[in-house]
């Protein structure tokens, strides 16, 4: 796996775990974030504060599926189950794109999210 790759792998596990101090220093101070059928999040405070507010449901398993990366640009797909307080588990298809600063070692200036619920299922 490209150092990208390996890169984009760890964003997304402390993205999923809460790490806010992995995720900040790796985002320009300018960022934009696109959740497909919502309002963007402008600057990496704003960022954080969604990251903080992080709803009431639990993630429970994250698998990617795909890493592709060239030049600025990459893209991670996979899946995710969430549970609610209630004990309901959902499974999201997940797909973000990612635009860095530059090409090297640059920090993330965009990314674009698209989550698509696939199915729930109670937990007895």
């Amino acid at each position: 796996m490209s150092t990208k790759g390996q890169f984009l792998r760890e964003f997304n596990e402390a993205f999923v775990t809460g790490d806010m101090g992995f995720v900040a220093e790796h985002l320009t101070d300018d960022i934009t974030w696109s959740m497909v059928g919502e309002q963007p999040v402008q600057g990496k405070e704003a960022f954080l504060e969604v990251m903080r507010s992080g709803g009431s449901e639990t993630v429970l398993e994250v698998v990617i599926s795909n890493i592709i990366t060239h030049g600025v640009e990459a893209a991670v797909n996979g899946t995710m189950k969430m549970q609610d307080t209630s004990g309901k588990v959902t499974t999201y298809g997940f797909c973000d794109i990612y635009r860095f600063s530059g090409f090297k070692n640059g920090l993330i200036k965009e990314l674009t999210s698209y989550l698509i619920r696939i199915g729930d299922k109670a937990i007895h």
